[in-house]
């Protein structure tokens, strides 16, 4: 069933690009495909943000740093595209880049070369857009 033009459960553009720009400013980041899922699945959407802040941002036995390089490491192994992101954030969490280069080497014990080609590729892409990170 349709109203305006937007599903029943859909959310109008507008209220949509508002919450993703909270989550942008919560989570220090944001991807063009959240629009789209905050638009037709408001509810989904929410529940993802809530999701991540419990696994990524809040404290617990292992630091939020430590989470998003563990975070960095499984993205670096499935050549996600979402890496250059995770890099970022890492730096968000106070990762050095030699942190980062470390995290990124140890995918290759289980997942080989191609992770850390996946990975050095992302630092390189988000230094060129940025600078070079600290050591």
């Amino acid at each position: 069933m349709k109203e305006e033009g937007h599903a029943k459960n859909s959310m109008s553009s507008k209220t949509a690009q508002k919450l993703v720009r909270e989550r942008e400013k919560k989570m220090g980041w944001s991807q063009a495909y959240q629009l789209t899922m905050a638009e037709a699945l408001p509810e989904y959407y929410k529940a993802w943000g809530k999701v991540y802040e419990t696994l990524l941002k809040k404290e617990g036995a292992l630091p939020p740093k430590y989470r998003t390089l563990i975070y960095l490491a499984l993205s670096c192994a499935r050549g996600a595209r979402g890496t250059k992101t995770h890099i970022a954030q890492a730096v968000g969490e106070g990762a050095s880049r030699q942190e980062i280069i470390e995290t990124i080497a140890l995918t290759t014990l289980c997942f080989g070369g191609m992770s850390v080609r996946h990975g050095i590729d992302a630092l390189d892409e988000l230094e060129t857009e940025r600078g070079r990170l600290k050591v």
